[in-house]
């Protein structure tokens, strides 16, 4: 993953309506966005993950509802894909 490229980030939608409906009470939703830059962590992951700091043209909510605003710090491990 290098700065400039497009990703898809998924993350769940909680839909308390449909709670005991029989239906998932929950949607994915996928967001869109491109990569700003890349940074491990400190101290370094053995694993190798890693942070992303991404630009989302539409800005993200978080669970709650609250704006989250316009560019995000991400571990590269929940990056569902690089476009």
């Amino acid at each position: 993953m290098t700065t400039g490229d497009l990703i898809r980030y998924r993350t769940v939608h909680p839909r308390p309506d449909l709670v005991g409906s029989g239906e998932p009470a929950f949607e994915w939703v996928d967001r869109y966005g491109v990569v700003l830059s890349t940074r491990g962590f400190r101290p370094a992951r053995p694993d190798g993950d890693h942070l992303v700091r991404v630009y989302f043209p539409a800005s993200t909510r978080d669970f709650t509802g609250h704006d989250c605003g316009h560019i995000r710090t991400l571990r590269a491990s929940k990056i569902a894909e690089v476009l």
